[in-house]
């Protein structure tokens, strides 16, 4: 499941590394706890989420990736605005 949600996601931002965790909680293990933590250049991508399937826990998980990932690829392709030093806004 993970590798088809990051295929899309590898070639803009390559994946170094890969971890999940995934639990059964509750009293009959009616609940699902499943985490991603993504090492990637610049600040890793870490995800939480839980659910009473594990398919509703994963796509949580998958949702926020996705989410976290478009917001890191817009901001990279946002262009980048001078800043004034002091030394310039003085008249």
């Amino acid at each position: 499941m993970l590798e088809r949600e990051l295929e899309p996601i590898s070639k803009e931002l390559p994946v170094d590394c890969a971890t999940v965790t995934v639990d059964s909680t509750g009293e009959s293990g009616d609940r699902y706890e499943a985490s991603v933590h993504l090492e990637i250049p610049g600040p890793d991508i870490r995800v939480a989420a839980s659910g009473y399937t594990l398919e509703a826990a994963w796509k949580k998980i998958a949702r926020q990736i996705r989410e976290t990932w478009k917001h890191r690829i817009d901001k990279r392709r946002q262009p980048k605005i001078p800043r004034l030093s002091a030394a310039h806004t003085r008249a």
